[in-house]
């Protein structure tokens, strides 16, 4: 009984690794077709291109990826129109910032989650995971909040 459970538990766990791979590599094949179609003289051997966009793939998939945490801060700064050093930084912006983060972190993971099956109640999910989210953000950036101003001190 035991080993049935652990075998579900690390199946699920591997699902979502096996769906980005997935992803990953048919947008790496499709591109890979658009090169080989588009720049088929700009070979220099069967292995080299002058021009090859697959190569792209693995950084535009990280910087999609990297799009929420990064939309939340330049919507933080712009809103409260903060320094973009962020001086004058309060609790409640890193409150803000983080429930706006978990916003544009969990609504794109539930929703790749349940695509792929693994979240059959996708808004019985986004709450508790909001939360989630929003209160481990929050800790982590106070953390680093406090952290930042001791070390300041000791200068």
């Amino acid at each position: 009984m035991k080993t049935s459970s652990h075998n579900q538990l690390a199946t699920s766990q591997l699902n979502p690794f096996l769906g980005s791979a997935s992803l990953t590599a048919l947008a790496w094949i499709t591109v890979f077709q658009l090169n080989t179609y588009l720049f088929e003289n700009a070979a220099l051997t069967e292995y080299v291109s002058r021009i090859f966009f697959p190569a792209a793939v693995p950084i535009v998939l990280s910087l999609l990826s990297a799009a929420g945490p990064v939309g939340a801060v330049i919507l933080v700064i712009a809103v409260f129109k903060l320094s973009k050093d962020l001086t004058g930084l309060r609790w409640w912006h890193l409150f803000v910032l983080a429930l706006v983060g978990a916003v544009f972190n969990v609504i794109p993971t539930q929703t790749y989650l349940h695509l792929i099956g693994l979240s059959e109640d996708f808004w019985g999910n986004v709450g508790p995971m909001l939360l989630g989210d929003t209160l481990g953000t929050i800790t982590m950036l106070m953390v680093a909040s406090y952290s930042a101003k001791f070390a300041t001190r000791l200068h």
